[in-house]
């Protein structure tokens, strides 16, 4: 099973109700000044302000963490943001870069490889190995992005 269809698969399974009574809401900061962004634009259309008010419209579920450290899978995302990943990854994403894919969104926490498209970046610090809960978002968790004035 590809990672794709397993992130489908768990993305329809319905949390139970202690998870999701435990599920907390997390704003996440945003500045929209991905390498991107012009090209998600282009590709769907739109303006880069109707880009960014698609993308702060939701609030996202964290579907699963992997790929790396704490990387959140977020379920969520207008259908009008849908677009496949890079053909070739990048090979250096910076860490803190808000992203998304297929019908994802994400967020990089350290630097790493990355075929997602770029569309901003955070000052959250998704893991920090100090707190007693290293990954700020756990699988259920609400999140919401909000964008930063320039």
């Amino acid at each position: 099973m590809s990672s794709g269809a397993l992130i489908e698969a768990i993305s329809v399974l319905p949390l139970d109700a202690a998870a999701e009574s435990e599920a907390n809401e997390v704003t996440i900061d945003v500045t929209y000044n991905g390498d991107d962004l012009d090209d998600v634009a282009a590709a769907t259309s739109m303006s880069r302000e109707e880009v960014i008010a698609r993308h702060c419209a939701p609030t996202y579920t964290v579907v699963c963490l992997g790929f790396s450290r704490a990387f959140p899978y977020l379920s969520g995302l207008d259908p009008h943001l849908w677009l496949p990943r890079h053909d070739t990854p990048r090979v250096r994403v910076p860490g803190g870069s808000v992203a998304i894919a297929v019908d994802q969104a994400g967020i990089y926490p350290q630097t790493s490889p990355g075929g997602w498209h770029l569309l901003g970046h955070t000052d959250a610090v998704l893991f920090d190995p100090t707190r007693d809960q290293p990954s700020l978002l756990q699988p259920g968790d609400h999140v919401r992005f909000v964008r930063l004035s320039a």
